[in-house]
């Protein structure tokens, strides 16, 4: 299913390409507005979503990203509506746009310069403040004329932007560097979405070069590279903004809800299993026993005269007894060994794969520890019987057969 959608984006994606690639060559200004507005629109797209997730993730790069964006994408718009034809800007050549264009790419690789590079030193608030001086410096010293030429018509590019695109190009693959080998925390969940934003915009900037035309195949070429780039960056700040908020909600409904599972089969007092979950898990031991034909134990063991010491001592003292009891036995059995408290004052405990006979000097040997380690002023022991099963039908009669047995030792016992 993930390949087939996967081949259906690259399908359209692809498609969209070739549509537009078919326009520039019926009618480029028309093929001009349509990338740049693309472009535009998806600058400002990263700024809104950045905007909308700042809420719930504190990951500061998205924010940054945001903000320098929203500046590109306003430079990115002069560019489009000076571009030669528009007769926006009457009077003016096409260095007028040329010019837009280099200072939308000072301003875009050097905010990424700064995010990646510094991304602890530069704030959310400096990057915004540096990107919005640079938008209405760079634009106030364009329409003055202190910003060098970038297109003379009639001669192609000049070398300031030629020398220009080759210095960007060698920064980029720079920060691609730097961007694989960091260890950033928060530039790592974007690590692959800004390395291809990076790739693309190099090459639409190598493309930037070889115009002489500005309707040309090259200048083409770069419009839709630095198009994929912005996409590519936008899919990813999205992708991983929604991903891993959610990914560590669902982390967490999935630890609550397997503590509350845990919650739900264990006693409150004592912390072993409850009655509900020893029904479901015998039932399913045993019949996972049955093909092996292998023997298990089942022991029934019930408190010696609990009543009486929660009429004699109080209830929370009997709590104690329970809880002490319960001690003793998970200190003094194997980990495999399941012990659940089926009632008050009675639990249920089942040998995995063992012999009655190994299972009765167990419990012998934890009557002698409760002796030898009872905290109270009064006798603490407990009366037990035990049935061996090897299978579901025995597994269900080993319960009663231990319950009677259980009665049999408690009748010979003196009460309090």
């Amino acid at each position: 299913m993930l390949r087939v959608q996967k081949a259906s984006l690259a399908g359209l994606v692809g498609t969209t390409l070739f549509l537009l690639y078919f326009l520039s060559r019926q009618n480029y200004l028309l093929f001009h507005s349509i990338i740049e507005f693309l472009a535009i629109f998806t600058g400002f797209a990263i700024f809104l979503f950045a905007t909308a997730v700042s809420s719930f993730s504190r990951n500061a790069v998205v924010q940054k990203l945001g903000w320098l964006y929203l500046g590109v994408a306003g430079i990115d718009t002069l560019h489009t509506l000076s571009y030669k034809g528009m007769g926006v800007f009457p009077g003016y050549t096409a260095n007028l746009p040329t010019q837009f264009w280099i200072l939308g790419r000072l301003v875009e690789f050097g905010g990424l310069t700064a995010i990646v590079l510094w991304p602890k030193r530069v704030s959310v608030i400096t990057l915004a403040s540096t990107v919005l001086l640079a938008v209405v410096g760079g634009t106030g010293a364009i329409f003055l004329g202190h910003f060098p030429n970038c297109f003379l018509e009639g001669k192609g590019l000049t070398l300031f932007k030629i020398t220009s695109e080759y210095v960007m190009v060698a920064l980029l693959f720079t920060l691609l560097v730097h961007v694989q080998r960091g260890r950033n925390e928060d530039v790592l969940p974007f690590r692959r979405s800004i390395s291809w934003a990076l790739v693309f915009s190099a090459l639409a900037e190598f493309s930037f070069t070889l115009y002489t035309d500005v309707y040309g195949f090259s200048n083409m070429l770069g419009h839709l590279f630095r198009f994929i780039s912005y996409f590519v960056l936008l899919k990813g700040i999205v992708v991983e903004s929604i991903r891993k908020p959610f990914a560590a909600l669902l982390c967490e409904v999935e630890q609550e809800k397997s503590q509350l599972e845990e919650i739900a089969k264990r006693d409150a007092l004592t912390g072993v299993f409850n009655r509900h979950f020893f029904n479901q898990w015998v039932r399913e031991y045993a019949q996972g026993l049955s093909p092996l034909g292998l023997v298990s134990t089942l022991v029934f063991l019930d408190v010696d005269n609990l009543k009486a010491i929660n009429d004699i001592h109080g209830h929370l003292t009997g709590d104690r007894v329970l809880s002490f009891i319960t001690r003793t036995l998970q200190e003094n059995l194997r980990k495999d060994v399941l012990i659940a408290r089926y009632g008050g004052d009675e639990f249920v405990i089942v040998f995995p794969k063992t012999r009655a006979s190994e299972a009765r000097m167990a419990m012998e040997r934890i009557q002698r520890a409760l002796l030898a380690q009872n905290e109270f002023s009064f006798p603490i022991s407990f009366s037990f019987g035990v049935s061996e099963f090897r299978n579901l039908d025995e597994a269900e009669k080993s319960l009663a057969q231990a319950d009677q047995e259980m009665y049999v030792m408690k009748k010979v016992k003196p009460r309090m």
